[in-house]
């Protein structure tokens, strides 16, 4: 073999060597930022579940305080309050947070101030409803990118 012949080959390597080498590094960055989003997505899809979660529990307290002494108690519509107008407005989507706007109204008018019967059948379905809206939700978020849901688009399923 050549001189020549060898430097090609060094070359080539070199080259080869090189490009891999910025392979490595781009694919590291690509990690690292997939890493980075699933972590904030994580926390953010957490309370969201968590929210849900909050929601369903007290549909269902308000169903059971109604079959049981025919009225709900007060305590329980002042926490559902907090929820839906509190950490229900920046996390939830349309849909759910109407469903539990709607259970914690009728729970306002159910409650011990008020001399109203009330069906306990309404927020049955309304809680099974809330759950289901919820589920549809967490789904949607979970697969849809940071950048798209800091732009709203993470609601899309809602139209």
């Amino acid at each position: 073999m050549d001189e020549n012949k060898y430097r090609r080959i060094d070359i080539l390597l070199r080259g080869i060597i090189s490009l891999g080498a910025v392979v490595a590094f781009l694919f590291s960055v690509y990690q690292y930022k997939a890493t980075k989003e699933k972590e904030f997505k994580v926390k953010y899809w957490n309370e969201q579940l968590r929210i849900c979660q909050d929601g369903t529990k007290y549909a269902t307290k308000f169903v059971l305080d109604i079959s049981n002494n025919g009225k709900v108690e007060r305590k329980y519509i002042d926490h559902l309050y907090q929820v839906t107008f509190g950490e229900a407005r920046l996390l939830l989507t349309d849909k759910p947070l109407e469903t539990l706007q709607y259970i914690m109204q009728e729970a306002s008018t159910c409650s011990y101030y008020e001399d109203i019967s009330c069906d306990d059948s309404i927020f049955n379905a309304k809680a099974l409803l809330f759950a289901q809206q919820c589920r549809a939700m967490l789904s949607e978020s979970w697969n849809t990118p940071l950048n798209q849901i800091g732009e709203g688009k993470v609601w899309i399923y809602e139209r």
